[in-house]
């Protein structure tokens, strides 16, 4: 999680410096070094072919940001969608966390930016009815 909150922070040299351990649910690490290191567009597309979409929500979501902020917007958009879906509502947090920004303004994200904050509505209602 450290890469992932440097890059936010754009400590990006930081997050370089890090070397992770593999874990293959992590693809999406591979892809985001290789985008902060500059490798080629090939490279990061052969990456992002390895990212698939996990049972764990958390693991989507944060995958789903690296991809963004690489510009591979389909495939983050493919890993974002069944994390709201799951209930895991992740709003605020789509539209704060800097590593999406990208993807914020692309076909799709409205949709799930909209169901991420029924997700929310819903588990607050729920909240307070106890």
């Amino acid at each position: 999680m450290t890469i992932h909150t440097l890059v936010g922070e754009g400590r990006k040299e930081e997050a370089l410096r890090i070397t992770p351990p593999h874990v293959p649910q992590w693809n999406s690490y591979d892809v985001l070094l290789a985008c902060l290191a500059n490798r080629p567009a090939g490279d990061i597309a052969a990456l992002t072919a390895a990212v698939h979409v996990s049972d764990d929500p958390e693991t989507n979501y944060f995958s789903a940001a690296h991809l963004a902020y690489c510009g591979q917007h389909d495939a983050a958009l493919t890993l974002l969608e069944p994390v709201v879906q799951s209930g895991y509502c992740a709003y605020p947090a789509i539209e704060t966390d800097p590593l999406l920004k990208s993807l914020r303004g692309t076909p799709g994200f409205a949709a799930i930016r909209a169901a991420a904050m029924a997700c929310q509505r819903k588990v607050l209602a729920a909240a307070s009815s106890s």
